[in-house]
């Protein structure tokens, strides 16, 4: 009887630590593509996204990628992620990928973060600016 007490203890006290470390899913990562993208040059954006994930996931990685109808340019960059549990602003830089140019007005933009083996993406609309 002893033994299986000791046993059910074990139990509840190795289930409370998975009940702890669960407190910090990746399902909690999240990222915001900003309404507006800087034009640097015909074939270079920088597009603000702000990004949150948990600190115990030590890292993660944006990809973004934006597509212009008007102009049939399309491109994409990538920056590294320290997850610190906060709201962290960054800016991507996306460098055109088919030999076309961005100009001034509409634009779609999608942002995915990755962390370990989950990721979550948005996509906008946005309006590319001086």
């Amino acid at each position: 009887m002893r033994r299986i007490l000791v046993l059910l203890t074990a139990g509840v006290v190795l289930g409370g630590f998975t009940a702890s470390s669960a407190s910090a899913a990746p399902s909690d990562i999240k990222i915001s593509v900003a309404g507006q993208a800087k034009l640097v040059s015909p074939s270079t954006l920088e597009l603000p996204v702000t990004y949150n994930c948990p600190a115990s996931f030590e890292f993660g990685t944006i990809t973004a990628g934006v597509q212009q109808t008007a102009t049939g340019a399309a491109g994409e960059g990538a920056e590294f992620a320290p997850c610190t549990g906060e709201a962290t602003p960054v800016v991507v830089t996306i460098n055109t990928v088919n030999g076309k140019t961005f100009q001034l007005g509409q634009a779609l933009a999608k942002a995915r973060l990755g962390v370990w083996d989950e990721a979550t993406e948005q996509t906008r609309r946005i309006q590319i600016v001086e």
